[in-house]
């Protein structure tokens, strides 16, 4: 039997084995950092479209604004007129057979009549104002001028304002200017109809009619007149230029018995014929109305 040879391995006598593990392949990288073309046009598409959204509210808004700033302009025009008629018309001289003076220029109204006014500075005195009221062209006009006591013609004096009395223009953009007489039962009519030709025995000049307002002089089968319903219709200033404005006015027609101006323009501001007018000027017209007392 052979000798057993023991043989004695050291570790380090062979190399150490080394494992490695497989690395996944991975892919290559594109290089692409931005946007693609597709992804930026919906970005500028969307981008167009609110900005798009933007201006038509911002110029929405900016036409309301303006048109709302026209519509005050023309009812301020409109109120300077009324208010300074109805002071003028709290003044007034309608005692003793004193009247108001009436005349249907087309379809415009004129007014003439006698107020009390003050007499000069440090003067406690009172004296009379041959006041007159008319449109002319888009201006609606005040006239005035003082009555001396030695002044005895109390018929021809306030008609005659119209042409000799110092002019004060109250609004530059009227487009109407209309009155109509309330009857002492409660009946509306033209003024026209509700005028007399003489008084004091004198034909009233002009083409004018004195309003029947306290007996005498005026006889009991004559309706007295009480008050006037005072209609103004007005654009502002910018509009009242426009070419076709002017047919605002001519739509605008004078009422018949028994209706008031506003009544009546505001039916026809609702109908068709307003259609082919310039929007602008339509947006901005304002039509007020006022009951005057004439006491």
């Amino acid at each position: 039997m052979d000798k057993c040879t023991r043989i004695t391995l050291n570790v380090g006598d062979f190399p150490a084995h080394r494992m490695t593990v497989p690395m996944l392949p991975v892919a290559p990288r594109s290089g692409r950092s931005g946007f693609s073309l597709m992804e930026l046009l919906v970005a500028m598409a969307v981008l167009v479209i609110i900005s798009a959204l933007l201006f038509q509210i911002s110029e929405q808004t900016h036409r309301a604004v303006r048109t709302s700033h026209q519509q005050m302009d023309a009812t301020q025009q409109a109120r300077i007129v009324l208010d300074t008629l109805s002071a003028d018309f709290s003044n007034l001289v309608a005692q003793n057979g004193f009247t108001v003076f009436v005349k249907q220029d087309g379809t415009n109204t004129k007014l003439c009549f006698l107020a009390r006014s003050r007499g000069p500075a440090g003067s406690s005195d009172f004296r009379f104002m041959a006041i007159g009221y008319a449109l002319e062209g888009s201006e609606m006009v005040r006239r005035s001028s003082p009555m001396t006591w030695s002044e005895m013609d109390f018929v021809t004096k306030p008609v005659n304002v119209m042409t000799t009395g110092d002019r004060d223009i109250l609004a530059k953009g009227v487009l109407r200017f209309e009155a109509v007489a309330v009857l002492e039962n409660g009946a509306i009519v033209p003024v026209t109809q509700s005028g007399l030709t003489t008084l004091f025995g004198d034909v009233v000049p002009g083409g004018f009619a004195a309003l029947p307002l306290n007996k005498p002089p005026f006889t009991a089968s004559q309706s007295r007149v009480t008050a006037l319903i005072v209609a103004v219709a007005s654009v502002d200033e910018q509009n009242i230029s426009l070419p076709r404005v002017s047919q605002i006015a001519d739509l605008l027609k004078s009422p018949a018995a028994g209706r008031t101006p506003l009544d009546l323009w505001t039916e026809t501001v609702n109908s068709s014929e307003f259609a082919v007018l310039p929007r602008p000027a339509v947006a901005a017209l304002q039509m007020i109305q006022e009951t005057i007392p004439l006491r």
